[in-house]
């Protein structure tokens, strides 16, 4: 899970620069705002001021400008930034490998072009990738989120919806389920496996499950003859 920290896919700097300045805006709005109001509050406490000096003041023309135009401003920035990535993750590449993927309780299949259906995600690096993201009829609401590319998207029964990725780091990461959908919700985990263009190619022409199908057959801990017999 940690892996996610670190964004991987093409669009995923665009989508932090988003986050941090919101929330860098946010928290200098907040330190601002209370630091006013506890300043105040020492200044304008009983004990510094009695009642007959209070003053009622009924309108400060900056002020007032001011604290309608700096937030107007802020709350411009915050849009901008919040929009240009949401862009840059809605806008799909023509040229992309094609994955539908279907959410049920309690996990997801991926069915490539050629019909291959596989639990995790196996794509290679530096490809742009479209999802298609349902859930199966009759089912529950789902989520597709995968933290490292900094994407999420609902999977509604009957309805599809898409988002795209371009992995640009090689390396296996998380995928979550985002809404709850019942009492395995928890449980409801996939890997998307990024691997090199070669390897990716010839798995997706071959009848192997994995294009790590090989290596696990060859580190898989050979049976002594010897114990054969004991089996049968």
């Amino acid at each position: 899970m940690l892996e996610g920290m670190e964004g991987v896919s093409s669009f995923a700097s665009e989508v932090d620069l988003a986050i941090w300045v919101v929330m860098g805006l946010s928290i200098g709005i907040f330190v601002l705002v209370v630091g006013v109001m506890f300043y105040f509050l020492y200044k304008y406490s009983a004990k510094r001021h009695s009642r007959n000096q209070v003053k009622n003041i009924e309108h400060n023309t900056v002020l007032e400008i001011l604290w309608t135009v700096v937030p107007t401003l802020l709350l411009g920035v915050m849009f901008y930034y919040g929009y240009t990535s949401l862009k840059v993750m809605r806008e799909i590449p023509e040229d992309n490998l094609h994955v539908k993927v279907v959410g049920q309780m309690w996990f997801w299949t991926h069915e490539y072009p050629n019909g291959k259906k596989t639990r995790d995600l196996y794509v290679p690096i530096d490809t742009n990738v479209k999802l298609d993201i349902t859930a199966k009829l009759n089912d529950v609401l789902h989520s597709y989120y995968v933290p490292a590319f900094r994407i999420k998207q609902d999977a509604v029964p009957g309805k599809v919806y898409s988002a795209w990725f371009k992995a640009e780091k090689l390396g296996s990461y998380d995928v979550l389920c985002a809404e709850y959908c019942g009492t395995r919700h928890a449980y409801m985990l996939s890997k998307i496996h990024v691997v090199e263009k070669e390897r990716f190619e010839a798995w997706y022409e071959s009848d192997r499950e994995t294009p790590f199908a090989e290596e696990e057959a060859v580190s898989a801990p050979q049976q002594h003859p010897g114990l054969a017999h004991l089996e049968a």
